[in-house]
């Protein structure tokens, strides 16, 4: 005869309350706390993966309320911030230096660095200058979520750049030190290469909002080549 509280549960859920779970989901919370508490980006997603692992018969909402409640704290908002702010394994936030300048951004011999265009850094070519990890190594049923969250720190930083432009000015740009040059063209690709890659992304559907970050990509990039002429 069926329970009541099974009856109201899902499979999943029920099998979890009746502890058919001793596959390691008990193990694999423990750790994802740990992990959590240290707030370690790669080890807290290497967590949530064991975790998923060790219950992919729970569906996720179900499962982050039952680490929620194991834990006492919000797991999906670790989870989505965690695989948001993975980096790409190649690169520090999506460019590198320029190895043929140096990094200051003008030749041996004399002029602007031909590799560079007198910038002092490079696109990442892994990340395409994003400076975040594949989105395919983010699990597939957080991937919108995880999108989202990327889509806000954009906004957040294209709030920064609206209070910076005053200052993006030839004349000011002109008085800027190799190393200050270097650190604002990194920051304006980093953010000229997340706005075309969610405007790229499948789960942008929304023609409108895609256009507009295009179009503030198109905006530093004129940002971009005040800095290259030097």
């Amino acid at each position: 005869m069926r329970t009541k509280t099974q009856e109201t549960q899902s499979p999943g859920r029920a099998a979890v309350s009746q502890g058919i779970a001793g596959n390691g989901l008990r193990e694999a919370i423990v750790e994802f706390g740990r992990a959590a508490t240290e707030r370690h980006i790669q080890p807290i997603c290497a967590a949530y993966e064991g975790l998923r692992a060790a219950a992919r018969h729970v569906k996720v909402e179900e499962l982050f309320q039952i680490a929620d409640k194991a834990l006492g704290m919000p797991t999906r908002d670790i989870v989505l911030s965690a695989f948001s702010h993975r980096h790409c394994f190649m690169c520090l936030d999506g460019t590198v230096a320029c190895e043929q300048c140096d990094a200051t951004g003008w030749a041996l011999q004399g002029g602007v660095c031909s590799n560079c265009d007198g910038l002092g850094a490079v696109t990442c070519s892994f990340c395409r200058g994003t400076g975040w990890a594949d989105r395919d190594t983010v699990p597939r049923d957080l991937r919108r979520a995880v999108i989202a969250h990327q889509m806000h720190r954009v906004q957040r930083d294209l709030q920064k750049l609206s209070e910076r432009m005053p200052e993006i000015r030839v004349e000011n740009l002109r008085q800027l030190s190799d190393e200050g040059r270097r650190k604002l063209a990194c920051w304006l690709m980093r953010l000229q290469a997340r706005l075309r890659d969610l405007a790229d992304a499948p789960a942008m559907q929304n023609t409108e909002q895609k256009l507009s970050m295009l179009t503030r990509a198109d905006e530093i990039e004129a940002c971009l080549q005040m800095l290259r002429q030097r």
